[in-house]
């Protein structure tokens, strides 16, 4: 049983029940889902010889440690190995994760929620766009900007984004309550998605009755610190005229300078050939005030339709006057293309991939709004963006898709100053290599096998949707695609509830000698569960975004059914059900598949560790595996793999042997 093995190593169980029961935790403590992979299988890789296959390691921090080819037998081996959690990948594509580089977080999806869906497009213009939103943001409470931003951020994750720079706007309408919304999404988010928050001026600085005075004190007031920001933006187009907007610039970059920020300006956004663009007093005063030497933040200048108007001499003179600064730009087609329109009908977008090719910026591509009035088309998938880019930018070959992919991982993790080596070219390459951070993207395996997405190119061209993927971020499973079953007799509910309790590879050697349950899929639903009870409530005031989750029932072969029922001093559950017949696992995950039950991931909520006297069994069981989990990485962290319960027993049974012999007797190990 598991409690005396655990014993034999100094593990006491009800000691580890009582320090569950009054511990506090934080959204980045143990309720928060593990899943660490060790090893990831046979995999297609960008940058090599087309058809070959890779196995990536990755070490205990979450880097890439090795990239070597794929040794068939290393897999066979590894089927047998109880202390290294892997996945194969089936020969499918293994990318950098995603990233979003310019969103508005705080105004997402007002057209389709109940309580704005009064206030719908007639123009399209920009006005309109603004007035509609200025609307909005009056009514915006704490909850609704909660309940539209964790949107943005699960379907975010479930595409494979891991880091977003999200904008929330301050100003005298909605005060500081984007910013406090959004301080709760980054914790929420924690370690499914990097949040990194805008402090965002919509409105102008120097414009209005009061010339900006009120909005200036509360974008000073929500850079403090205490709110977790790391960028200021503003938008100098919005002010009254040439001068105001210059004074917009200065005033920004200065408070940028001050608090050490990133600097973030939506710019130019015109076609106007007849407006000087503003880029050029940007350079500047980025050059005037010595940014170089100040800081090492980033700046990001988005939109900027105006200078889609630029013949080469102009982008020439662009990239000599940039110089040195760590400028990078952020062009948003989905927004631009609607939004941007002359009298000709003519439209305009920076024409990202002919910047990064022919004049050497750094550049990306975002969706920028969802679902508003800005921009009401869309989905929260950066492939999309770039899988629409193809048309855009007339943009086909081979090297274009792969740009458009850099476009939405390297380049815009880059961009926003998230990368080891932002501001280096080195930082934009698809290529995975040791010690680089593993926030990565698996596709899924097709049949036919030739369906399956082996190189960038097809990611980009045959664009399908976000749902088959699975996603790490730092080493740690983050989301895993649906995977489904085709037994007949198994009804749909049941499918999406009870995943397989049995190994499915090798069935017929099914033993009691449990690997590590470190990363069963099952206990990853239970701990997301777990810990959004906050949420819960939130969610169902709703009928605008229901979304239940079905538990699985609990399986009678978890390790942590003997803990629990030895702890509480009751009989150990039956043997577990026969196995169920799936449809070609996607991956294989220790020792069986890895399934995510009707798999969507759920807000993540911070809570305290409740009463365990007060939670039914399975929940008990739950906590009481976590701190199993918690010595288990203290474990691996001393001796460089993980300890499983087969090797405490083995482990006990040589201590007991190794005794016997010494009083000369003999110990029967055979009924273990």
């Amino acid at each position: 049983m598991a409690a005396p093995s655990l014993a034999s190593t100094g593990i006491n169980v009800e000691s580890e029940l009582k320090s569950a029961q009054s511990a506090t935790v934080s959204t980045s403590a143990s309720l928060q889902p593990s899943g660490r992979v060790h090893d990831i299988l046979n995999v297609s890789l960008p940058c090599t010889e087309l058809g070959s296959l890779w196995d990536i390691n990755l070490s205990f921090s979450g880097n890439v440690q090795k990239v070597t080819p794929h040794d068939p037998a290393f897999l066979e081996v590894m089927k047998d190995d109880t202390s290294s959690p892997y996945i194969n990948g089936h020969g499918a594509l293994l990318a950098p994760a995603l990233c979003h580089p310019h969103i508005h977080i705080d105004k997402a999806y007002l057209l389709s929620h109940p309580k704005y869906a009064h206030l719908q497009i007639e123009k399209g213009s920009f006005d309109e766009a603004m007035e509609l939103t200025s609307k909005a943001k009056s009514s915006f409470e704490h909850d609704d900007l909660l309940e539209r931003g964790l949107r943005v951020i699960d379907e975010s994750v479930q595409a494979g984004v891991t880091s977003m720079r999200a904008f929330v706007e301050v100003d005298p309408i909605v005060g500081l309550k984007c910013i406090e919304a959004g301080k709760s999404l980054k914790k929420k988010a924690d370690l499914r998605c990097h949040v990194q928050l805008c402090v965002f001026a919509q409105l102008p600085l120097f414009s209005g009755d009061d010339g900006g005075k009120e909005i200036r004190r509360l974008v000073e007031e929500a850079t403090n610190p205490t709110y977790s920001a790391g960028v200021l933006g503003s938008t100098p187009y919005v002010e009254d005229d040439r001068e105001k907007m210059k004074k917009n610039v200065e005033w920004t970059i200065d408070l940028a300078l001050e608090k050490d920020l990133h600097l973030d300006f939506h710019l130019d956004y015109n076609l106007d050939p007849n407006t000087e663009p503003l880029v050029w007093h940007v350079i500047d005063i980025l050059k005037a005030k010595t940014w170089t030497t100040r800081t090492k933040k980033t700046i990001v200048l988005g939109h900027c339709t105006r200078l889609s108007l630029f013949k080469d001499n102009e982008w020439k003179r662009l990239k000599e006057e940039i110089a040195d600064l760590p400028i990078s730009f952020v062009g948003l087609p989905t927004s631009d293309l609607f939004m941007m329109r002359t009298e000709t009908g003519a439209r305009g977008t920076l024409p990202v991939p002919h910047l990064i090719k022919d004049y050497g910026f750094n550049a990306a591509i975002s969706i920028n709004n969802i679902g508003n009035a800005f921009t009401p088309q869309g989905s929260c998938d950066p492939l999309s963006i770039a899988n629409l880019g193809v048309g855009v930018y007339q943009a086909g070959t081979k090297r274009d898709a792969d740009i458009l992919y850099e476009c939405i991982s390297t380049r815009a993790r880059n961009a926003i100053g998230l990368s080891t080596e932002a501001g280096s070219s080195s930082a934009n390459v698809l290529s995975l290599k040791p010690e680089k951070a593993a926030d990565m993207l698996l596709f899924s395996k097709y049949n036919p096998n030739w369906r399956t997405r082996r190189t960038i190119s097809e990611a980009v061209y045959l664009y399908d949707g976000p749902d088959k993927r699975t996603v790490f971020k730092g080493g740690l499973l983050r989301y895993v695609r649906r995977i489904s079953y085709n037994n007949p007799q198994i009804t749909s509910s049941v499918a999406s509830s009870q995943p397989p309790q049995t190994d499915h590879l090798n069935a017929a050697q099914q033993t009691n000698n449990f690997p590590s349950e470190l990363l069963d899929p099952q206990l990853e639903q239970l701990d997301l569960e777990s810990i959004m009870s906050r949420n819960e409530a939130l969610a169902s005031k709703s009928s605008w975004k229901k979304t239940p989750m079905q538990l699985p029932a609990p399986s009678p072969n978890f390790p942590v059914s003997d803990i629990r029922n030895e702890a509480k001093g009751k009989q150990s559950m039956g043997p577990p059900p026969p196995p169920q017949h799936i449809d070609e696992p996607y991956v294989e995950f220790l020792h069986k598949p890895v399934e995510s039950p009707d798999a969507h991931i759920e807000p993540l909520s911070p809570g305290r560790a409740p009463d365990l006297t007060r939670l039914p069994p399975q929940k008990q069981a739950e906590l009481v595996l976590q701190q199993l989990r918690d010595l288990g990485e203290r474990q691996k962290a001393r001796d460089g793999k993980y300890r499983s319960v087969a090797d405490e027993l083995r482990k006990g049974q040589a201590q007991a042997q190794a005794q016997a012999q010494k009083k000369g007797g003999h110990v029967d190990m055979g009924g273990q």
